[in-house]
């Protein structure tokens, strides 16, 4: 098999629009640490604030395209008539998945981590580690959802649509979740007198008081948290700010800022993992049990 894969890598590597696509990679993850941390000031650095979405769904669209070429041209049935079983072909086509998907999110988030040098010395190294854990099992997900779904549909094409279809559905059912993770809503409600008069503040603008209500009653709250939280794409998508600072803390203050943030940052990363990974290597298995029962023409 190992033949197979570097067959397979070389063929990939050889892709104009992969490389193109490693350029726009580049591009993403240079404008993402300009914007996110060098104009930022350092001050405050959410994972979610990464841009890694866009460019997530757009690496494992190219690698559905550049996989599915070998159905568009036929060239996977010579390689089962050469002696390769289809568990190994497809097994290849994985590796060569995670692959790409590493040397994508190095080329994104390799630009980040060298902005963040001058601050290493003022962050947390397990919160930090663990925040680009999280992007990089998103990313590897895209990549091998990508390959699935190419293997499935057999089709360059299909293979491409299929791949976009599932990201971006897992990417909305993300947002329509998000809401239960904390499970409550805020309004802002006018204060008015007997009369129904707006009732002023002292500056002179309208008195206004937060009110806050649940939003989804047990069990319903309890699946749509297992839904977010196991949703591998939007898995750095809520997660907490990894960096904060402010030029009129002192030394002391932000000391327990750093603590207080890194204690809320872990407790909001560690629930996704048990559910998250079992889901990532769940889609690749069953669509190897789907692929091994269909014929190849």
């Amino acid at each position: 098999m190992r033949t197979l894969y570097r067959t397979l890598m070389k063929r990939l590597c050889r892709d104009r629009i992969l490389r193109f696509g490693a350029v726009l990679a580049l591009l993403l993850g240079i404008f993402t640490a300009v914007e996110s941390v060098l104009l930022g000031g350092y001050q405050y650095l959410y994972v979610q604030d990464f841009n890694f979405y866009s460019g997530e769904a757009f690496m494992a669209a190219l690698l559905a395209f550049g996989l599915g070429r070998e159905f568009s041209d036929g060239t996977v049935r010579n390689k089962l008539i050469a002696g390769y079983t289809k568990t190994q072909y497809y097994l290849a086509t994985m590796l060569c998945a995670v692959t790409v998907a590493t040397v994508y999110y190095l080329l994104t988030a390799g630009p980040l981590a060298l902005a963040l040098i001058p601050e290493y010395k003022r962050l947390t190294a397990q919160p930090v580690a663990e925040a680009f854990l999280c992007i990089f099992l998103s990313n590897l997900f895209a990549a091998v959802t990508a390959a699935a779904v190419c293997n499935l549909t057999r089709s360059q094409i299909a293979g491409v649509l299929g791949t976009f279809a599932a990201i971006f559905g897992l990417y909305t059912l993300g947002e329509l979740t998000e809401q239960a993770d904390s499970g409550q809503a805020y309004h802002d409600v006018t204060v008015t007198d007997a009369r129904g008069q707006i009732v002023f503040a002292q500056n002179g603008t309208p008195l206004v008081i937060r009110k806050k209500k649940l939003i989804y009653t047990e069990p319903l709250h309890s699946v749509l948290m297992v839904l977010h939280h196991g949703n591998p794409i939007t898995t750095m998508g809520g997660l907490s700010c990894v960096f904060q600072d402010s030029r009129d803390w002192s030394d002391a203050e932000q000391k327990k800022q750093r603590a207080e943030l890194d204690a809320y940052a872990l407790e909001d990363m560690h629930p996704r993992y048990p559910v998250t990974i079992p889901v990532m290597i769940l889609i690749p298995a069953l669509g190897l049990l789907s692929f091994r029962k269909k014929a190849i023409t």
